[in-house]
């Protein structure tokens, strides 16, 4: 078999290096995996001097647990399994020894060694153990560093947990490993060696890129839907600053009607005052016209009582007569009397209305002053709420701007999204016409080793024919 350098070599069950066709000064570094401790002890002073080559004293199982180890008469065939059909090859198999040995899993051996990130090579030199060892490969972080994997197959089940080739094979080529050229090594025993498909890296890429492009998908469907709810969250706020605006308005609206109220009562109040203090100032300007007359008239009264009374005593004293004439005056005295006591009476009660008229003037005024304070304290309010209907509708403005902006950045983000989407479905057509490919590759590679089986037995009928050729050869000779 020829080797394919690699950059790293990991040979499960080493034992004598033996069997396999490598050269493993190939290799950066090669790992020989060993279980029994003497083999081991033999390998380490075989290549002591050999750099690249470590040996590794390791028993590999699904878990790190105490085993029990069965060494066998043939090395190759010591296992912790039970056997089954092994004696059908080897038919002097036998336990000669049995330890209990600590385990380690295929995990812990890789993280242990240098291993590149691709293209390494790994010989599982094992009859026993073979799918639990591919099972810890395949489903851990390790799985696409072999380019290359040789498996140990047997046409028989030597252990209860053997592989059949078949079984092997359909193993690998579910993980995206390809079958090729194999070795004999007896009969019904082989090497199989086994390539990563070279689409898988591609395959791979793809579904890095892919996975990257639907991260960057959800981030961005993340980021539109984060956008959305804000931008429903400032269309929340836009309603309830428009819904307080609305509300401030209507406050504002009564404030006004308030105020024109206020005014019209204050007008009406005005006029009240006015028409009452016009009332007031004309019955001033009576009362004063009946203090005029009524002194005038009194005046005018002593002066022809005064005059009458000089008659009076004239005519008492010039004539008898006079003194029914005196009485008629003065039953005229009494009746002019009577008349300014009634003036006086008229006096007193324009004087009681003029100081009930002046109280009615101070209540008014004082109501007046309650009126124009309540009137600027209506003021003020409609000051204020004017100034903070300013400041909501520049918020409002302000919203509206924002709102505006995170519209056109949620369209960006639409189209970028449609466009991820777009480069999404590239990337997955191009998975498929890759898909497409390994298949072709694949019918190709199967075509391939049926015309090599087929030139195999054509092989194996020219040797038979040859041989035949030369017994009828040794037969005509003799």
């Amino acid at each position: 078999m020829s080797s394919i350098a690699k950059k790293n070599l990991v040979w499960l069950g080493a034992g004598n290096v033996e069997g396999i066709d490598v050269d493993l000064q190939e290799f950066s570094n090669c790992y020989l995996v060993e279980a029994n401790q003497d083999i081991c002890q033999a390998l380490q002073q075989r290549y002591s001097h050999v750099s690249n080559i470590h040996v590794l004293n390791s028993l590999i199982d699904d878990s790190s647990d105490l085993v029990h180890f069965n060494i066998a008469n043939l090395n190759t065939l010591s296992s912790i399994s039970k056997c089954k059909d092994v004696k059908m090859h080897y038919p002097g198999y036998r336990v000669v020894n049995a330890e209990n040995f600590k385990s380690s899993t295929l995990t812990d051996l890789f993280s242990s060694i240098t291993l590149e990130d691709e293209d390494n090579m790994l010989i599982i030199d094992l009859y026993a153990g073979v799918e639990g060892v591919l099972k810890q490969l395949f489903n851990s972080d390790f799985a696409k560093v072999f380019g290359k994997i040789v498996i140990l197959e047997s046409e028989v089940r030597y252990f209860e947990d053997s592989l059949l080739p078949a079984e092997i094979t359909r193993l690998m080529e579910a993980n995206s490993y390809i079958p090729t050229q194999h070795t004999a090594v007896a009969e019904g025993v082989q090497y199989q060696q086994y390539l990563l498909n070279p689409l898988v890296k591609e395959l791979q890429c793809t579904k890095n890129t892919a996975s990257v492009l639907e991260s960057e998908l959800s981030s961005a469907q993340q980021k539109l839907l984060l956008e959305e709810q804000q931008s429903i969250r400032f269309a929340a706020e836009i309603k309830e600053y428009s819904s307080l605006a609305e509300s401030l308005e209507n406050q504002i609206n009564d404030a006004e009607q308030r105020n024109q109220e206020l005014l019209k009562e204050l007008d009406q109040i005005k006029q009240d005052y006015e028409s009452t203090f016009s009332e007031l100032a004309q019955t001033r300007s009576e009362c004063e016209e009946t203090k005029a007359s009524s002194a005038a008239q009194l005046e005018e009264s002593n002066l022809r009582t005064e005059s009458l009374t000089n008659k009076l005593e004239e005519k008492l004293k010039n004539n008898k007569e006079l003194l029914e004439q005196n009485e008629l005056f003065n039953h005229e005295i009494k009746h002019l009397k009577d008349a300014v006591e009634l003036l006086q009476k008229q006096k007193q009660e324009l004087s009681n209305l003029s100081s009930e008229k002046d109280k009615d003037l101070s209540e008014l005024t004082d109501r007046v002053a309650v009126l124009e304070s309540e009137l600027d304290e209506s003021k003020n309010r409609n000051a204020s709420l004017l100034d903070e209907k300013r400041k909501i509708e520049e918020a409002f403005k302000e919203k509206e701007k924002w709102l505006s902006e995170h519209e056109k950045w949620n369209a960006s983000l639409q189209q970028e999204l449609e466009k991820l989407k777009a480069d999404l479905k590239t990337a997955n057509e191009n998975v498929d016409i890759q898909k497409q490919q390994v298949e072709v590759l694949l019918s190709k590679e199967q075509a391939l080793q049926e015309q090599t089986f087929r030139n195999d037995k054509l092989t194996l009928e020219l040797e038979k024919f040859d041989a035949q050729l030369q017994m009828l050869a040794r037969f005509v000779k003799v």
